[in-house]
């Protein structure tokens, strides 16, 4: 039995509609009818499973404890949705599919020719209409024809990009298997997809907190009296990199740092390369600015990894981050530290610890070179992350000062109702309430007309659409929510009563009805307070922090910039 057959025998057993069972449960019906027709599966002990079957109980009157209806669902998870059996996936199938058949240009009738079915039978399927009658059959069918048929270098790179893999994961014969399983479990029961490292990260930037982060205060390393030294084995990067850091931090030199990378952290052991960023934090207690730059394609699993390790370095300021996205194989890995006192370079075969060499000198004439050819690799990348915290403030007015001018739509995730609906006349009785000074008071309703007239602009040429995340009282009485003043750099907290937090929102539907342009969605609590998610469809996405610090990232790079729309796009379907 599947996990959607043991559902619906529940609400026949119950006698209840899935009107009900969202009502009880807190689920959206959308969301129970997905569930019902086997589209989804909601992951194990998560909040909706645990919702999902709290509804049951709720409706059943006795017929089963609550610990009853865990066990038979769980034994469904553990009998039908695994790695040898995983279970079939309608949504995830027919949207995988479309992305995969518009990527490589495929139609309907090659489909329907490989799998041995009308025309009309796959369009139904791709539209989610119906449900393959042989899934896995088809799921075959097709895994095995995109294998073969398309195997040019530009069709792996858009079939790798999809997977989240590397084109080395899926090339040449001796990958056939891999590339074969990863293909096949992508499609049938939609795997893990990339926009769970996006949110991830999301909720670790809400409960980061600059204060609490201390960092290593001993270097192991002493030795700076070697003009060169060469080591090998990856093992002995993170060792010799520490006397770069000490060449760095006692040097006069006020030279920014470059480190240019590919995937290093993917054959570095995860303990030594937490303790070379921990050791890169010696340089930004300097004062130095490091540069940072990705080269060739990461996967977005390696990406997300790499900036919540890096969190706490981007929350100083001082780091510029780029990219280079042009494919190197993924042969070799690269990994180059440059200052105005030393440079470290270590270079290996990807994958492979033990033929890694890394090379440290603090030679006058070969730093000259390497950081003349640093600020070449900086002209020739693209902006991959720009962080805008206190120090550097006005750059977040000239940002969204010039986008306010440029067209195309915007998308926001907000964790609180937007600053620029709220009236003068609830915003004063918040800020004496909450007894901010009059100086500050002026400052704030200063930076809120601002923010309101910029905009107004965009919505005279422009649509905003925004996904406000709404709070119950409980969940209120248990994380209470207050203004957003990111934007002004303004780390105190005004609260909401709950009345306050309530008029606002009936403010924010008042101001859709009034602008045609302008349109909010109303949803669940996602659970963070601090974090605000700004889009520019295309272009752009800022993620804004409202305190510990107070500072926004604005992302360009297209990978990271794409998940975070889809993930913008999930949250509106599921609310």
């Amino acid at each position: 039995m599947s996990f959607s057959n043991l559902l619906n025998e529940y609400i026949e057993n119950i006698g209840c509609s899935s009107k009900a069972l969202s009502e009880a449960s807190g689920l959206p019906a959308s969301t129970i009818c997905r569930y019902r027709a086997g589209e989804r599966v909601p992951a194990k002990n998560s909040p909706q499973f645990e919702s999902l079957v709290r509804g049951l109980f709720l409706l059943a009157e006795n017929l089963d404890t609550i610990e009853d209806i865990k066990k038979n669902f769980e034994y469904e998870y553990t009998s039908v949705t695994n790695d040898k059996n995983p279970e079939f996936n309608l949504y995830g199938f027919k949207t995988n599919l479309s992305d995969l058949m518009d990527r490589l240009h495929m139609s309907i009738r090659e489909i329907a020719e490989v799998t041995n079915k009308d025309i009309s039978y796959i369009s139904r399927i791709r539209a989610g209409e119906r449900k393959p009658a042989e899934p896995r059959k088809m799921v075959e069918q097709i895994s095995d024809y995109i294998i073969e048929k398309y195997s040019k270098k530009f069709e792996l790179e858009i079939i790798a990009e999809l997977l989240d893999c590397r084109i080395s994961d899926i090339s040449g014969e001796k990958n056939r298997d891999y590339y074969y399983n990863r293909l096949f479990k992508w499609l049938y029961s939609d795997e893990s997809s990339p926009q769970k490292y996006v949110k991830q990260f999301i909720h670790k930037l809400d409960e980061f907190n600059l204060e609490n982060y201390v960092p290593e205060k001993k270097l192991r390393s002493g030795n700076v009296t070697k003009e060169t030294e060469i080591v090998y084995g990856v093992e002995s990067l993170a060792r010799l990199s520490e006397g770069f850091v000490e060449s760095t931090i006692r040097s006069d030199s006020e030279e920014p740092v470059t480190i240019c990378w590919s995937s290093l952290e993917e054959s570095t052991d995860i303990k030594e390369y937490e303790h070379l960023v921990g050791n890169i934090a010696y340089i930004l207690e300097k004062g130095l600015h490091i540069r940072s730059i990705h080269l060739g394609e990461t996967p977005i699993y390696e990406m997300m990894k790499w900036l919540e390790i890096w969190l706490p370095l981007y929350m100083t300021g001082q780091i510029e981050s780029y990219y280079i996205g042009r494919d190197a194989d993924k042969i070799m890995d690269r990994f180059i530290m440059m200052s105005g006192s030393a440079v470290l370079e270590s270079e290996g075969l990807h994958g492979n610890k033990s033929s890694y060499r890394t090379y440290l000198t603090r030679n006058f004439d070969e730093i000259s070179h390497y950081n003349k050819m640093a600020d070449v690799i900086i002209d020739n990348s693209n902006r991959m992350i720009s962080v805008i915290d206190y120090e550097n403030k006005d750059r977040r007015k000239d940002f969204v000062g010039r986008d306010s001018s440029t067209s195309g739509k915007r998308k926001n995730i907000l964790s609180t109702p937007p600053i620029y609906t709220i009236s003068d006349d609830l915003l004063s009785r918040i800020l004496i309430r909450n007894e901010i000074p009059e100086e500050d008071r002026i400052r704030i309703k200063e930076y809120i007309d601002s923010e309101r007239m910029r905009v107004l602009g965009i919505l005279e040429k422009s649509q905003i659409e925004e996904y406000v995340s709404v709070v119950s009282k409980d969940e209120y009485d248990e994380k209470p929510v207050f203004l957003s003043l990111s934007g002004l750099f303004y780390e105190k907290d005004i609260f909401y009563t709950y009345e306050e937090y309530q008029e606002h929102l009936e403010l924010v539907k008042e101001f859709q009805n009034k602008y045609k342009n302008y349109l909010v969605r109303l949803g669940k609590d996602m659970g963070f307070r601090k974090i605000q998610i700004f889009m520019h469809e295309g272009q752009w996405v800022m993620v804004s922090k409202n305190k510990s610090p107070a500072i926004h990232f604005v992302i360009e790079h297209p990978a990271i910039r794409q998940n975070m729309e889809k993930m913008l796009e999930t949250f509106a379907m599921n609310n």
